[in-house]
């Protein structure tokens, strides 16, 4: 398999979709744009379940669609993995696994069943309802579903966004294991820039229907940095009034930089930090990564200042958090 390409068009009342996407058939590929810009609509078009999308969806060199063919979707070799999971609640763990084993062509190879289980830690979960189950194991058991279909394409439609963050942290270390050892490509369709950053081998930003621009993570999250954000939790020393164990999201547009520490303000709060990353961002800006001891966070700085102040890789900054919402 060597690339994948996707040229769709769609129309829905007065939303339109208009893509015209070519990607490596390897690695994960993270859709990444805010809420209402065609995310799950362009998953659900390759998927084949927008059967009034006009245009090509070839995988390798299998036409799923173009003018003369439309595959319908249980026919198209796709893994779709959705928010809500969609496992069936009257059946155990190992018979929603089997499902997907059942579908199976006869002419397609057979995914090891032990595989899948060991890679997504499902061991323990097989005898269970899925009724029981918390919201990361779910998630695990429904991509275990999706693998053992033997799929050519895995499309995973926002499947940390239904989780809390302790649930995130459980399943984050799974799909980060699978993407290292499955040699099926990925597009994960999300709007979380750290879930973006730390899974994505390349991202395609995705807003009002169009492509507006695809390449590296950080170029890409570079790009759309005003809006950029971690998911954090500060620790009580820094906070005024000690108010902390919240995960709050900060807005690298809410973020300052000082090289000295600041005077009295009405900050939320002050943190010592290292500069990790510099990339370039819009309109003479630059969005510098810093770790703050351990909590990660995204500051827009004017590419002036800088160059003015040294400020590079290693740099020791104080970092100031203006506000902050709730996760």
């Amino acid at each position: 398999m060597t690339d994948i390409a996707i040229r769709v068009a769609l129309a829905k009342g007065s939303f339109h979709l208009d893509v015209d996407l070519t990607v490596p058939a390897s690695g994960l590929t993270a859709v990444f744009g805010p809420s209402g810009a065609g995310k799950t609509t362009l998953l659900r078009c390759i998927a084949g379940l927008e059967s009034a999308a006009r245009g090509l969806v070839r995988i390798g060199a299998a036409i799923w669609q173009d003018a003369s063919t439309f595959v319908p979707p249980h026919r198209r070799a796709a893994g779709l993995v959705f928010q809500d999971t969609r496992l069936f609640a009257h059946l155990s763990v190992a018979a929603n696994l089997d499902y997907g084993r059942r579908r199976i062509p006869a002419d397609r190879p057979v995914p090891g069943r032990d595989d899948v289980i060991d890679l997504l830690g499902l061991g323990a979960l097989l005898e269970r309802r899925t009724s029981g189950l918390s919201g990361g194991e779910a998630q695990r058991v429904a991509i275990g579903r999706a693998l053992l279909a033997s799929p050519d394409f895995l499309l995973l439609d926002e499947p940390l966004a239904a989780v809390d963050a302790a649930r995130k942290g459980e399943i984050l270390p799974f799909v980060e294991r699978l993407h290292r050892s499955a040699a099926i490509p990925m597009l994960l369709v999300s709007h979380d820039v750290e879930d973006v950053a730390r899974l994505a081998d390349r991202v395609v930003l995705l807003d009002a229907g169009r492509v507006r621009g695809q390449g590296a993570p950080t170029a890409m999250l570079a790009t759309s940095a005003p809006d950029a954000a971690w998911a954090v939790t500060l620790p009580a020393s820094v906070v005024p009034g000690g108010r902390t164990g919240t995960s709050l999201r900060v807005a690298a547009r809410d973020v300052a930089v000082f090289l000295d520490p600041p005077g009295p303000s009405s900050a939320l709060a002050v943190l010592p930090a290292a500069v990790r990353a510099v990339d370039g961002a819009a309109e003479g800006q630059a969005l510098l990564t810093l770790d703050a001891n351990g909590v990660r966070l995204l500051a827009l700085v004017r590419q002036d200042v800088l160059e003015r102040h040294g400020l590079g890789l290693g740099s020791i900054v104080h970092a100031v958090i203006h506000h902050a919402t709730p996760a």
